[in-house]
């Protein structure tokens, strides 16, 4: 008859489990906290930009540089958004919940309110938003097939 018994090893295996879960879980708060700041940023920078305070190519005077403005201030906002859904997205996650569309609504009313003051800067905005919207929806239907 063995003196080492099975039980044990199971017992300490489950053990282990327990504590890569633990660890895992918490990686994963980490990397969703890093995600907000991301958008912190964004969102900061955005503001900056889109109040007009600071040009990144000073007053524009020919169609390239009014261009390239109003895509760097909207892709800024994108760029809110988008950090801001996979944070709000992952911490809904890992505490057992999913995105609800109210949850979207307000992320996309808060985005959007940012480029409120240029037309154009809003119509990138909208694609972007838009664009963004339609991906993750086609991942998540990807995953759940």
């Amino acid at each position: 008859m063995p003196k080492y018994r099975k039980g044990k090893r199971r017992q300490v295996q489950k053990e282990l489990i327990q504590i890569e879960a633990a660890v895992d879980r918490r990686l994963m708060f980490k990397s969703a906290f890093i995600t907000y700041v991301i958008a912190g940023v964004f969102l900061v920078f955005s503001l900056f930009l889109n109040s007009e305070m600071w040009l990144p190519f000073g007053v524009p005077t020919s169609t390239l540089i009014k261009v390239a403005n109003y895509g760097i201030r909207g892709g800024v906002t994108v760029g809110f958004f988008f950090f801001m859904i996979v944070a709000w997205g992952n911490t809904k996650e890992l505490r057992g919940g999913v995105l609800e569309i109210k949850e979207i609504a307000i992320l996309i009313g808060l985005t959007l309110v940012q480029t409120f003051k240029n037309g154009y800067v809003f119509l990138v905005g909208i694609a972007g938003v838009v664009l963004i919207s339609v991906y993750i929806w086609l991942m998540q239907q990807k995953l759940e097939s």
